[in-house]
């Protein structure tokens, strides 16, 4: 199982930013963790910009679950994400941990 995060924005010169795709982590679907992935996104419009996460099987590049995150809805520190699968139905008692923080440039 490895994530992907991205940005989606209305500007096309935001959607062409960076990417971050995790490490694999093998056997562990109950408890993974991926510690050290960070990843930086130049935003503009916070109103019209969403952070997609999604995990997918490393096996058939099948995605398993996806968060969307309004970037104007984010605030910084710790964040628990529920997480849906391709139907929009959400996973019980499933959730993903992230944590957020500001660079002002």
């Amino acid at each position: 199982m490895y994530v992907k995060v991205r940005m989606k924005a209305m500007s096309t010169i935001e959607n062409k930013g960076p990417k971050l795709v995790t490490h694999i982590i093998n056997n562990n679907f109950l408890h993974p963790v991926w510690q050290s992935n960070s990843v930086v996104f130049d935003i503009y419009e916070p109103e019209l910009s969403f952070i997609i996460v999604k995990l997918y099987s490393r096996k058939k590049e099948l995605c398993l679950a996806r968060a969307v995150i309004p970037v104007s809805a984010m605030t910084l520190g710790y964040r628990v994400l529920e997480i849906y699968d391709n139907t929009c139905t959400k996973f019980d008692e499933s959730y993903l941990i992230v944590k957020t923080n500001k660079i002002f440039s």
